[in-house]
């Protein structure tokens, strides 16, 4: 478990985040949950992909981290920006 944690470290992070925020998007699970639940597995299914191939061509984490930022976390916000409009509707 400890060398899953390391080697996905950004993945468990963003998950947790999600994790947390879906109680204030869902109003305590009482609405918005399907499309919530599909945000975000999309979000972390992305995020557990890019991940894994970073994690195959052997970056550091530092490195790593540097290369979520860009290439992962547009991706995602424009994700949540759109959700968070069909949320609000």
């Amino acid at each position: 478990m400890k060398t899953f944690l390391d080697r996905y470290i950004i993945s468990t992070n963003f998950l947790l985040l999600l994790i947390i925020l879906s109680l204030a998007y869902t109003q305590f699970y009482s609405s918005n949950v399907l499309l919530y639940f599909f945000l975000a597995a999309v979000t972390s299914a992305s995020t557990f992909f890019i991940e894994f191939l970073f994690n195959k061509a052997n970056y550091e984490r530092k490195i790593k981290a540097k290369r979520m930022a860009v290439y992962v976390m547009p991706f995602n916000i424009i994700i949540f920006a759109v959700a968070t409009y069909f949320l609000q509707v």
